[in-house]
C-alpha cells in the first residue's frame, strides 16, 4: 500500500477548525500521515490541534512566527520528508489541504487513489477542481468565484495546459528528487505555493509539468478565508509576482520545445 503525507497549514483557525471532523478524517486514512502546521497563530489554534497527535498518523508542528501559507507548507513538507528518511517510511505523494473542512472525505480518498494510477503515467501532480457539474454539490460565494476566475485569467495567460481551478486548496505532488529540489529555496509569494511548485518542477524537467485535474463531488465555502476583497492590494502584488514567474518560466521552456 502506498503511503502519503498531507500538509495542513493553520493560522488563527480557532473559530473554524472542526476538531471532531478532522479527528474522524485522520482516523479514517490509515495510509496518510497528516502534518498540521501552526503558522505562528496568536489565538488558541495550537491548543486545539495538538490533541490530534493522539492519533498515530498525525503530527503537529508549531512555527515561532507567521511565515505565510506558502512557506508554512514548504516547512511542513521538509519536516515530512525528513521524517520519511528517518523512519524509512517512504511517501509516494506529498500534498497540502486547507484546514477549513471545505473538502469531503470521499473526495480526499478519490484524489489519493488518482495519484496511485496517474503518477505511473507521467503525471506529477493531481489537483482538485471546484467545477459545478450536474450531480455535484459545489457551494461557494459568487464574489469568491468571480475573484478566483479573475486571478486565474491573469496568472494563466499563455499557459495553455494550466488547470482550471488554480486556487483549489487540495493538491498532491509526486514525491521524487525534483520535488525535493524545489523545496530548497523559500517561496516568493504567500498564497501561490502551488503555482510556484509547478513552475519550479517544470524548469527542472525542461518541460511543463503534467497535471491531472479531478472535479470534486462536494465543496463548501467556509467563512474566514484569508483571501478576500479586503486584501485586494496584497492580492494584486501577489498576482503580479506570480504572473512574472509564469511568464519567465514559459519563455525559458520555449527554448526546449
Amino acid at each position: 500500500m502506498y503511503r502519503h503525507a498531507i500538509i495542513i497549514p493553520c493560522f488563527n483557525e480557532m473559530n473554524r477548525f472542526d476538531f471532531s471532523k478532522w479527528s474522524h478524517t485522520v482516523t479514517r486514512f490509515e495510509n496518510v500521515d497528516w502534518w498540521f502546521i501552526d503558522d505562528g497563530s496568536v489565538d488558541r489554534t495550537h491548543e486545539i490541534i495538538k490533541d490530534l497527535t493522539l492519533q498515530q498518523n498525525a503530527f503537529v508542528i508549531r512555527l515561532n512566527k507567521n511565515f505565510g501559507k506558502a512557506n508554512a507548507i514548504r516547512l511542513g513538507m521538509i519536516e515530512a520528508i525528513n521524517h520519511s528518511d528517518e523512519t524509512s517510511n517512504d511517501y509516494y505523494s506529498l500534498g497540502f489541504l486547507d484546514s477549513d473542512n471545505a473538502f469531503d472525505d470521499f473526495d480526499i480518498s478519490m484524489l489519493i487513489e488518482q495519484t496511485e494510477s496517474k503518477f505511473n503515467h507521467d503525471f506529477q501532480i493531481v489537483i482538485s477542481s471546484r467545477v459545478a457539474l450536474s450531480g455535484r454539490k459545489i457551494i461557494r460565494k459568487k464574489s469568491r468565484h468571480y475573484l478566483g476566475r479573475i486571478i486565474y485569467t491573469l496568472i494563466s495567460w499563455g499557459w495553455e495546459t494550466s488547470p482550471y481551478d488554480t486556487q483549489s486548496g487540495f493538491k498532491l505532488f509526486k514525491l521524487d528528487d525534483n520535488l525535493k529540489q524545489c523545496l530548497n529555496a523559500k517561496f516568493n509569494t504567500r498564497w501561490f505555493v502551488d503555482i510556484e511548485l509547478m513552475m519550479r518542477i517544470s524548469l527542472i524537467r525542461n518541460n511543463l509539468v503534467n497535471i491531472w485535474e479531478v472535479p470534486l463531488n462536494y465543496w463548501k465555502d467556509v467563512e474566514g478565508s484569508k483571501i478576500s476583497f479586503t486584501k485586494f492590494p496584497q492580492i494584486i502584488f501577489e498576482i503580479f509576482r506570480i504572473r512574472l514567474l509564469v511568464k519567465k518560466t514559459l519563455k525559458s521552456l520555449s527554448k526546449f520545445n
